[in-house]
């Protein structure tokens, strides 16, 4: 009879252990200090948010859903300030667990079902702002490796030593560029170093009564409208695809100011020009392709930004166009950055 007992107390234990080894707990975030935690969830949406992450800048984001669902009613379970030993874990694909010390080292725990854990949508990233794009590849103490997209770019342009001369118009002369569409940045504590692929586009717009024109041993020139040709508006526009490799350094009380600088390389992939003016009554267009722009540059840019918002000024000491164009120009352009 204790036989029996034993074995059937031996198998019970050793289900449980079985049971407890198969559980799996993937841990998402852990940190060591926060100044706040904020946690909602609905029967579609749980949401969390650790602001601060170590007295730092950044914050962690995670959010996991039903797809297609919105944040209507959600219910906000917790807000508690400065926090410390934190961890947010998934277990078997069912769960949710945060679990942090509040302000007098009173551990509290929170458990979650995820919502429909077949098809459900999951962020989770550090990023300053909750607009971030940013997934963590790696980190190990206060280095990290991070997948980010960022830096688009409005702002003007005018070219500089221009032989012959150029009067362009810089208020209308304006430059697009998306630093980074996808790339990743290696970060320790308040520095960083962040390189990708992003677009450039660049529009010069010649004003008075002068316009561009390509001849037919392939020479760029300046022309002047014909007599009875009005409104006459001519551009020469270049399209690239750019790695830039910046440099940033975040400062201020909660690094909400920073400073960036660094080379960008250009691969000038297209270009053309496009001049329109009114004769007779009459609308025309005329655009003229392979312009001969250098297919290679390199330009110098530097970045001081806030919270998100950066002003720019970027030089390319190199050649705009071939020397088989007969037209010299280099540029520098400022503007404005968004999501910086």
């Amino acid at each position: 009879m204790l036989n029996r007992i034993f074995f059937i107390l031996t198998a019970l234990f050793l289900l449980t252990v079985t049971e407890v080894r198969s559980e799996e707990r993937d841990t998402l975030f852990t940190a060591a200090k926060a100044k706040e935690i904020s946690i909602s969830s609905s029967n579609a949406v749980i949401s969390v948010t650790v602001n601060r992450i170590d007295n730092g800048s950044e914050n962690y984001y995670y959010q996991t859903s039903v797809p297609g669902a919105k944040e209507d009613n959600i219910t906000t379970v917790s807000i508690v300030k400065e926090i410390s030993d934190i961890s947010i874990t998934e277990i078997d694909n069912r769960d949710v667990e945060i679990h942090f010390l509040d302000s007098g080292e009173n551990p509290m725990q929170f458990i979650f079902p995820l919502p429909d854990p077949a098809n459900r949508e999951v962020k989770s990233y550090i990023g300053a702002k909750n607009m971030d794009f940013g997934i963590k590849l790696s980190q190990k103490g206060r280095s990290k490796w991070t997948l980010v997209s960022d830096g688009l770019g409005l702002g003007w342009i005018i070219p500089v030593n221009a032989t012959p001369s150029l009067p362009s118009s810089m208020g209308r002369s304006l430059e697009g560029a998306w630093n980074i569409i996808l790339g990743v940045r290696w970060s320790y504590g308040p520095h960083s170093i962040s390189t990708g692929l992003g677009l450039n586009w660049r529009n010069y717009v010649m004003k008075n009564s002068l316009y561009f024109h390509k001849n037919y041993d392939e020479s760029i020139t300046l022309n002047e409208y014909s007599i009875g040709m009005k409104k006459g508006r001519s551009t020469l526009s270049t399209f690239s695809l750019q790695i830039p490799v910046l440099y940033n350094i975040g400062f201020g009380r909660h690094r909400d100011f920073s400073f960036a600088v660094g080379p960008i390389v250009n691969f000038n992939t297209g270009g053309h020009i496009e001049t329109r003016y009114k004769f007779e009554a009459r609308d025309y267009t005329v655009k003229t392709y392979n312009i001969h722009q250098n297919p290679v540059t390199v330009d110098v840019m530097g970045i001081i930004g806030w919270s998100g918002l950066g002003i720019y000024a970027r030089y390319s000491p190199m050649k705009v166009l071939r020397s088989s164009t007969g037209l010299d120009f280099s540029a520098f352009s400022t503007g404005i950055l968004l999501w910086f």
